[in-house]
């Protein structure tokens, strides 16, 4: 029984265990009033994340030959890079001071090397007032809505407070407002961020001992996680004809679980787990696909049409193949719409074979409908001709043209006159040409 803890009970025990905070929260900040800003910094060298390297370790993963690779595991190092690309790039830490931040700084720290503690104390107080002075004002105002702008302020504040440390103050009035900022700025990101925007968060968070929003952050980059895993597990395509196009899809699919995994996103600690097994028979079916065995579920091909034939009518067609692509086609013809007042259906079933060893078939395509009027309905026949050519076992090209044996037949008018009765012609003689993408037909029995 696979008895590992699991969500983000799971990860918040990871959290505890590698350190939320490694330098402390604001508080402990507040009372190292003998330490330097370096020792004190938030962005100092800290741990990143805590992610779950042991289950990423064990996620499957692409291994041997890349024009044969085979499922194996991640592995320690595999984890280990795929947790560093995850690292979040652009925080507060990477930002600089706002430019109104900058001449009370540099002559803040001209003050301190000059022995003037208390000058440079009092001039970096007037830094919590800067929403006041002309021009600094919009700092305030647009940190919310500008996470940049946030960032900046964040780490000019943070910059402000290890200076005040290193003067003999404590930093309180510059961490607190940083937080402050800080979290009405998480707030406001939080429920529509992306997944490197919640990282980046998260990330923020722990650094700034915000347990709350540092939870919330990986609770929200987990559930990107998962739902990201879902719809690769669900997306993937083994009947993709592009050995490129399928090897791109397996490797996307496992992406998506290894990162899952470094998440502790449930589901996926091995076999026996619903999303570990759903990853794993997916890839394998479509490794087997990309070998040159078909699957079972792959054995059909099919192709649809939308083409409109003049002003208000338009041409449609479903066909498919069950079994190898020479072989015989089956579906449905339809033109329906309304032109210069009259509406029009017709429909008909398509039948072809390709000849084994031939990539061309010309097959006609009888149909059947009405057209209608305020006067009423006439019956209308048609047939058409088609010509179906394959282009490898991705496109095709198709033809449709009239044969010029269709006919139109009109009951006799509300005075007796009798109705029309001749020729009528779905297409021109010249037909209509385009090409088609021949996609897998799965509903074969």
């Amino acid at each position: 029984m696979n008895t590992r803890p699991k969500g983000s009970v799971r990860l918040v025990m990871l959290l505890l265990g590698f350190g939320l905070f490694a330098c402390g929260g604001p508080q402990e900040a507040v009372d190292q009033t003998t330490h330097s800003s370096e020792s004190w910094d938030p962005c100092g060298n800290l741990p990143g994340l805590a992610l779950d390297l042991e289950a990423a370790a064990s996620a499957p993963a692409l291994i041997g030959q890349e024009d044969s690779p085979t499922l194996g595991e991640l592995g320690p190092e595999g984890a280990k890079a795929l947790a560093a690309q995850l690292q979040p790039q652009g925080t507060f830490c990477e930002a600089a001071p706002p430019a109104a931040f900058q001449p009370i700084l540099e002559k803040a720290q001209q003050l301190a090397d000059q022995g003037d503690k208390a000058g440079a104390r009092m001039l970096l107080e007037s830094l919590l007032d800067i929403g006041s002075l002309p021009g600094g004002g919009y700092l305030l105002s647009v940190r919310i809505q500008t996470p940049g702008q946030a960032r900046s302020f964040i780490r000019g504040l943070l910059v402000a407070a290890g200076l005040d440390l290193a003067l003999g103050g404590d930093g309180k009035d510059f961490i607190d407002q940083a937080n402050t900022t800080f979290s009405e700025m998480a707030n406001g990101e939080l429920n529509s961020a992306s997944f490197e925007e919640t990282l980046r968060l998260a990330d923020e968070a722990q650094r700034l001992g915000q347990d709350d929003i540092a939870q919330r952050t990986l609770e929200r980059a987990q559930e990107i996680a998962a739902e990201g895993l879902d719809a690769a597990i669900e997306d993937l395509d083994p009947c993709l004809s592009n050995p490129q196009d399928l090897h791109d899809e397996i490797t996307k699919l496992l992406l998506a679980f290894q990162t899952a995994s470094l998440l502790g996103v449930p589901d996926t600690y091995g076999p026996g787990q619903s999303r570990y097994d759903a990853t794993w028979s997916q890839a394998t079916k479509a490794l087997k696909a990309l070998g040159g065995e078909t699957p079972d579920e792959c054995k059909g091909f099919s192709f649809d049409f939308a083409q409109p034939v003049s002003d208000g009518l338009m041409m449609q067609g479903s066909v498919h193949a069950c079994g190898d692509i020479r072989g015989p086609w089956t579906g449905t013809f339809s033109l329906s719409g309304t032109t210069e007042g009259e509406n029009v259906h017709t429909s008909g079933q398509i039948a072809f074979t390709i000849p084994q060893g031939d990539d061309t078939v010309e097959a006609q395509i009888p149909t059947t409908g009405s057209l209608c009027d305020e006067d009423g309905c006439c019956d209308v026949t048609d047939s058409l001709l088609l010509r179906f050519t394959l282009q490898g076992k991705s496109n095709a090209d198709v033809l449709l043209s009239s044969d010029y044996n269709g006919t139109l037949v009109c009951p006799p008018d509300s005075e007796g006159n009798p109705g029309y009765n001749g020729p009528w012609v779905t297409v021109f003689s010249e037909g209509l040409k385009f090409e088609v993408p021949l996609k897998p037909y799965k509903e074969c029995d």
